[in-house]
């Protein structure tokens, strides 16, 4: 079955896309990571728990060359463990404003 939904607003800034979800002005696909705490208090809800979108992936720039600074190495390892899907699920205190770092960014997972 394919439902067709009429346009009204549309963007590709993630920010943007989530204020409108969250006043109530339609639909969006959003990674998981950022919308994180709006599905766990209720303000937010997930429509197709099914549906996985594909990955898109996280791209990390930095100035390449021989020598890596050591804090440049050790923020590179420490997102290639806390964001690889087999990463042990974190929550983030109540109230924090940290991102959480549970599983993959684009990861579904019903509750």
């Amino acid at each position: 079955m394919v439902l067709r939904l009429p346009v009204a607003v549309a963007g590709s800034d993630l920010g943007f896309l989530k204020e409108m979800a969250l006043c109530g002005a339609g639909i969006t696909i959003l990674p998981r990571l950022s919308v994180q705490r709006e599905l766990d208090d209720g303000r937010l809800v997930h429509i197709l728990p099914s549906y996985v979108w594909p990955s898109a992936g996280l791209f990390l720039l930095h100035r390449g060359g021989p020598f890596v600074a050591p804090k440049i190495r050790a923020f590179l390892d420490y997102l290639r463990t806390a964001l690889s899907p087999n990463a042990p699920a974190r929550r983030r205190p109540a109230g924090s404003d940290r991102a959480s770092t549970a599983g993959s960014p684009f990861e579904t997972r019903d509750k």
